[in-house]
């Protein structure tokens, strides 16, 4: 990283409850046609959740394997791969409730990361937190590592919304989420472009 490119990335907004979107580009594997949400970003690095990639895994399953004895009455919703760091851990991803678990992040005013067995208890009992979503796995970058791939044309960041976070359909999202900022993200290029 140059100079010039290390005082960009100094100044960098902070893009915590952003949405980061893939590329077309990018051809790292763990993350092609993927849209995440940015739930931790500072001059320590960056740490987001990929929201659009379910697993062939339903919630029950998992809840089961944990050892927990799951209420019948229970939705076996799809759980989300995060990313390819450290997959055998768990995360929720639920609205903001009046029930405070023991070791929640807020990312958003609509938008909480859980991560304390309490919240599992719950879900496995039918009551965790609304539009809870579990999360395998998540995705982190050094300090000024995300910062360089966007400035290489690997990202683009976009407001994040609890529609397309909670409201929509996985394989939706990523169009939901482009082109409620006005793009096609079909169209878009593979090739950086420079002006």
């Amino acid at each position: 990283m140059n100079d010039d490119t290390r005082d960009n990335v100094q100044e960098t907004t902070c893009l915590t409850g952003q949405l980061l979107v893939a590329m077309p580009g990018l051809l790292d594997p763990n993350f092609s046609g993927t849209l995440s949400l940015i739930c931790e970003h500072s001059k320590d690095g960056a740490i987001a959740f990929i929201i659009n990639q379910p697993l062939n895994i339903g919630l029950k399953s998992v809840l089961a394997q944990t050892g927990l004895s799951v209420d019948e009455s229970v939705e076996d919703r799809p759980v989300l791969s995060g990313g390819p760091v450290s997959v055998e851990r768990g995360f929720v991803m639920h609205r903001p409730g009046q029930h405070i678990w023991n070791s929640s992040m807020s990312i958003s005013d609509s938008i909480d990361i859980t991560t304390s067995d309490d919240v599992i208890q719950a879900m496995a009992e039918n009551r965790g937190p609304d539009d809870a979503v579990l999360i395998l796995g998540y995705s982190g970058w050094a300090p000024g590592q995300l910062e360089q791939e966007i400035l290489e044309n690997s990202w683009l960041t976009l407001p994040s919304t609890p529609n397309v976070v909670f409201d929509t359909d996985f394989d939706q999202r990523l169009k939901l989420a482009t082109s409620s900022a006005g793009i096609d993200f079909e169209r878009m290029s593979t090739g950086a472009g420079h002006a």
